[in-house]
């Protein structure tokens, strides 16, 4: 079984590379937003999500998968997906900010 780490990078990962079921899931949620540039999130919706859809998580409580979030190099691993995490609206508390996983690939003209 894997850990809630190799989880919550195999599904940043899954993200990043623009898996089709997932990405369809993600847009099906209110309280994300995607688009062709970017999937927009806060840290308790995605804690909400995810206990829902990954088994691994259904018991984990916030602070936990906060906690978890910040710990694991998620970064480092879908950069080689040519995507990153920022900080897309910074409410100056990590609950209310919204992030966003970036494709560095998508180019505006």
């Amino acid at each position: 079984m894997k850990t809630e780490q190799e989880v919550l990078i195999s599904f940043f990962q899954q993200v990043a590379t623009r898996d089709a079921a997932l990405i369809s899931r993600l847009s099906q949620q209110l309280n994300f937003r995607i688009d062709t540039a970017r999937w927009e999130f806060s840290l308790p919706y995605l804690h909400e999500f995810l206990q829902y859809h990954e088994a691994v998580f259904e018991h984990t409580d916030y602070q936990t998968f906060r906690r978890l979030i910040y710990q694991s190099p998620i970064n480092q691993h879908i950069e080689f997906c040519n995507a990153k995490i920022i900080i897309t609206d910074n409410k100056a508390h990590v609950d209310e900010s919204t992030y966003a996983l970036v494709w560095s690939d998508v180019h505006f003209e």
